[in-house]
């Protein structure tokens, strides 16, 4: 008797529901998820091509903190079903004044993204205001002590005076500028 009974609770799981055929971009992200988050990759990508995804604007006064992936959760009623995921929260910190420019940017810089990772792995993105560390300008590079000297000798050949001589003043006055470290 025991054996018959066996035989049919393996019959019922078998006849459970079972999904439908899903796309492959939703299975690449239940897996790709859980590595992503647990090595930091998705992270690390974003904050390297930041200025890239959001643009030189939004780049100086913005900068990515994190994502958080949703919890993998059972579903409530206990069936079979797979578990509910959601997309990610890419977390932005942002100056005041760039906040609103940067939830109406929103919607792009979640599609660039997703484009990064090639599946749809954000869906939301939360701002949090307040100061954010820019980068230091470019050094602007010396200038040659030759390149004065070469400026003044080219004017030679110009046969307007007021120009040669205005490119002349602008010649003497570059080569008197403090040099800047």
């Amino acid at each position: 008797m025991a054996g018959k009974s066996d035989s049919s609770e393996q019959k019922k799981q078998a006849m459970r529901w079972k999904p439908a055929s899903r796309s492959l971009a939703d299975l690449a992200g239940e897996v790709m998820a859980p590595l992503a988050e647990k090595h930091g990759l998705a992270t690390a990508q974003i904050i390297l091509r930041w200025s890239e995804l959001a643009g030189p604007e939004l780049a100086r006064a913005t900068r990515p903190l994190r994502i958080q992936w949703p919890r993998r959760s059972d579903t409530p009623d206990g069936s079979d079903l797979p578990p509910r995921r959601l997309g990610a929260t890419l977390v932005i910190a942002c100056e005041s004044a760039l906040a609103l420019d940067l939830q109406f940017a929103a919607p792009v810089l979640i599609e660039r993204v997703n484009l990064l990772f090639g599946w749809q792995a954000v869906t939301r993105v939360s701002i949090r205001q307040g100061p954010v560390e820019r980068k230091p300008a470019p050094a602007i590079p010396p200038i040659p002590p030759q390149a004065p000297l070469r400026m003044v000798s080219g004017l030679d050949s110009l046969e307007d005076d007021d120009l040669r001589r205005a490119l002349g003043r602008l010649a003497a006055g570059v080569a008197s500028r403090p040099q800047r470290s």
